[in-house]
């Protein structure tokens, strides 16, 4: 049916570039551009085309392919980004957005902590605090109330790193298979979490084009609808300590509470 929120918007094509630990001489920049690119030659889709254009890296996107006019929207990719250029392709605002993120050369310092968890933060989280140690808490927590166990933590860390595993285009790629007890074997960073239960960065690019139903006919790749969407937010973590004292409409949570 094309009577909801989202009826009559495909998506026409999605790719990613060699994702790696590293990627030599990448930019964030260079990355993306390469994704747009792929992701417009895939989908059969013209770049004179392109009249939305979404995405933290959307501005050297639209320079670098000549592209503009466009909608544009730097919300980061992910769900939230896919919501809002679906609804910008509903209202009008254009007909064919390309959602382009890409991560590079921005992590170099590899003997440090990453520089989002450095002191920089501390006035936005514990002071000493780091992400490991950030979700080890919410970690601690969730055990407390529910009795999760470190093996329940183990047992989703060893799946992901497996499904990576067998993935060609992964990071992972060959370096497993991993059992939960490799996992728990693995030397402790912040308590509940060993070694293997925490991810590394990672650097690559991505995108995705989507366009109307009736676009998409003409185009040379079945099209995939979006039936629906959520989303949710319960402040922003990392920028603003959790607010105790002010809740949430939803069940007294306290805003800026992470980690739900």
């Amino acid at each position: 049916s094309m009577n909801h929120p989202f009826g009559g918007v495909t998506i026409v094509g999605a790719v990613n570039t060699q994702q790696a630990k590293s990627l030599e001489g990448a930019t964030s920049a260079s990355v993306s551009i390469d994704a747009a690119l792929a992701a417009l030659d895939e989908s059969g889709v013209d770049r004179n085309d392109i009249d939305g254009v979404a995405g933290e890296t959307s501005d050297d996107v639209v320079y670098a392919l000549g592209l503009g006019p466009v909608w544009e929207s730097r919300t980061g990719l992910g769900i939230r980004a896919i919501v809002e250029s679906a609804l910008a392709i509903k209202a009008g605002l254009c007909n064919t957005v390309l959602m382009v993120a890409g991560r590079a050369g921005t992590y170099t310092e590899h003997a440090s902590t990453a520089p989002w968890t450095r002191a920089s933060s501390e006035f936005s989280s514990a002071v000493g605090m780091y992400t490991a140690v950030d979700f080890a808490l919410l970690a601690r927590r969730h055990m407390a109330v529910y009795g999760t166990r470190p093996e329940h933590f183990a047992r989703a860390a060893s799946l992901i790193r497996n499904n990576g595993h067998v993935n060609p285009e992964a990071v992972f790629y060959g370096k497993g298979p991993y059992s939960p007890a490799d996992v728990l074997a693995s030397r402790m960073v912040a308590d509940p979490f060993h070694l293997l239960d925490c991810c590394i960065t990672s650097e690559g690019g991505c995108a995705i084009v989507l366009t109307s139903a009736e676009r998409a006919k003409d185009l040379r790749r079945t099209p995939v609808q979006i039936l629906g969407a959520g989303i949710d937010h319960m402040g922003r973590p990392h920028h603003n300590p959790p607010s105790w004292d002010l809740r949430s409409s939803e069940q007294g949570i306290p805003n800026g509470y992470v980690g739900r």
